[in-house]
């Protein structure tokens, strides 16, 4: 009787732990970072109201179409303009527009800034997406973030650690 017992409390720790400290999956991971990080986007401070300024406050009130028209409108008009594609890279992303996300950030890595997070945000964009293939390609594109030590690096680093 007390090794049944002990043999009963012993799978239940095993399945709690498998419960509660389960990893969380790329998926997991990537709704986690868009809900804390992309959820909301930086407004400037001051009078001046522009397209961009305009796209950046309809995303910040959840009118996430619109918000995109904004973007895409911008990028019509200046296929340079490497913030208004890369918000609009965000907000086709939140809308669940993955294909539409990934031309986006794929246009981004093509400009040579500073700082430029088109890498990490098509590897996280695959990580939503979830499709075959898209765990191993953006696995291998956050480990680019980190050897390159591109934008995006710590969290590459952290979600790694996961993986």
């Amino acid at each position: 009787m007390p090794f049944a017992a002990a043999a009963a409390v012993l799978a239940a720790l095993v399945i709690g732990w498998y419960v509660w400290m389960k990893p969380a999956s790329p998926q997991q991971l990537a709704d986690n970072y868009i809900q804390q990080e992309l959820s909301s986007l930086g407004v400037n401070m001051g009078n001046r109201q522009d397209s961009l300024q305009t796209g950046i406050q309809l995303h910040n009130e959840g009118k996430d179409s619109s918000a995109l028209r904004q973007f895409e409108s911008m990028v019509a008009n200046n296929a340079l303009d490497f913030t208004a594609i890369k918000y609009a890279g965000v907000v086709s992303l939140q809308l669940g527009d993955y294909d539409k996300a990934l031309r986006y950030f794929k246009a981004l890595q093509q400009f040579r800034l500073h700082s430029n997070p088109g890498k990490f945000y098509y590897a996280l964009t695959l990580m939503k997406r979830s499709g075959p293939g898209d765990r191993e390609q953006a696995k291998e594109l956050l480990q680019q973030v980190v050897q390159n030590n591109l934008e995006g690096k710590q969290q590459a680093q952290q979600w790694l650690g996961k993986w």
